[in-house]
């Protein structure tokens, strides 16, 4: 398939500015301790077997041993760099994204010198990141807008159908909810756990982290990971100041866009989905999305503001990753126009 000029364009810059971050780093070692100082903010840290406060000695260790009990102490846990092996490929994608350059994971697997799997893996993550910031400048659509891109299969397309069956399996399952109870039908069409089920039930009003911790009587580790969860499905929207309210999918679906608003948003996205990745699967299109928007907001996403974002978000697992699928509505971010 031809590359575009965009495309060819961008994978030039990132020839060049791979050149330009090993001649910064070093080496493997260098890019580790580099995302390493960005999570290692804290000045102790506690052993969970021992419970005695440790110094940390210095912000590029991932791990040290407690000096009470000598268990390891790994201070990359629960973190955006839990268990990842090689960092260079992390940091040199963030930076690229910084710099509104976009390639394909092909592209990027063979200038890393690392597998496609590794590179999609660490696309989505990031996506999954940056889709959880989208908090101003909303536009929300309906997914069905973004049909004409949707040719790629994944494990939520049905069985012998085209790529685009996803698309159609989620608008009719629409249709039939938006006919009675919206909210109630949909959350029962996407599966929840109980302890989610019990979260979003508490959500009739806009809540504060704290405010539902206290009503759920639970853990911050353990409702940080079913509001992460709840928001990647779409049943919940993050505010500013840690707050959450429940996504009202019923007003959501049937408001309608300007026309305008399709050609400034759908469309230039969906352009800029086939200039640099020819096109995507339904499943994971909030997060390609997501890289629209680091391609082109030079305001937000300036030198080391994806680092810091991904360093302070908590650890996004294999399984999460792959469970991930696109809400039916989509948020988009408006371009900022400089005058």
């Amino acid at each position: 398939m031809a590359i575009s000029d965009r495309a060819k364009g961008s994978n030039a810059r990132a020839v060049l500015t791979l050149k330009d971050l090993d001649d910064e780093f070093g080496s493997e070692s260098g890019y580790r301790s580099a995302a390493l100082r960005d999570i290692n903010k804290r000045e102790s840290v506690i052993c969970k077997k021992c419970d005695l406060e440790n110094k940390i000695p210095s912000l590029d260790l991932r791990s040290m041993h407690c000096k009470g009990c000598k268990s390891i102490i790994w201070l990359t846990a629960d973190t955006f760099y839990h268990k990842v092996r090689l960092f260079r490929p992390r940091v040199v994608i963030m930076r690229w994204f910084e710099m509104g350059i976009i390639v394909s994971a092909n592209q990027a697997a063979k200038l890393l010198t690392v597998s496609n799997d590794t590179v999609n893996l660490i696309y989505k993550q990031v996506g999954i990141v940056v889709s959880k910031l989208m908090l101003d400048n909303i536009v929300e659509e309906p997914s069905s807008n973004c049909v004409d891109i949707m040719d790629r299969r994944s494990i939520e397309t049905p069985a012998r159908e085209p790529a685009v069956a996803e698309e159609f399996e989620i608008q009719a399952t629409m249709k039939k909810c938006l006919g009675q109870d919206a909210n109630s039908d949909i959350n029962d069409a996407i599966q929840l756990e109980e302890d989610e089920k019990i979260a979003l039930d508490v959500l009739s009003e806009k809540m504060s982290f704290d405010q539902i911790s206290e009503l759920l009587k639970m853990e911050p580790s353990d409702l940080t990971r079913i509001l992460m969860s709840l928001e990647l499905k779409g049943l919940i929207k993050a505010m500013p100041g840690s707050k959450f309210i429940r996504n009202d999918l019923s007003v959501s679906a049937q408001s309608k866009t300007k026309p305008e608003n399709k050609m400034s948003i759908a469309t230039t996205f969906m352009y800029f989905v086939k200039d640099y990745f020819q096109g995507v699967s339904r499943k994971y299109l909030q997060l390609y999305v997501s890289l629209h928007w680091l391609s082109f907001d030079r305001i937000r996403w300036e030198t080391k503001a994806l680092r810091k974002a991904c360093a302070s978000h908590p650890h996004i697992s294999y399984e999460e990753t792959l469970s991930y699928v696109t809400p039916p509505i989509v948020k988009f971010i408006r371009e900022r126009r400089v005058a």
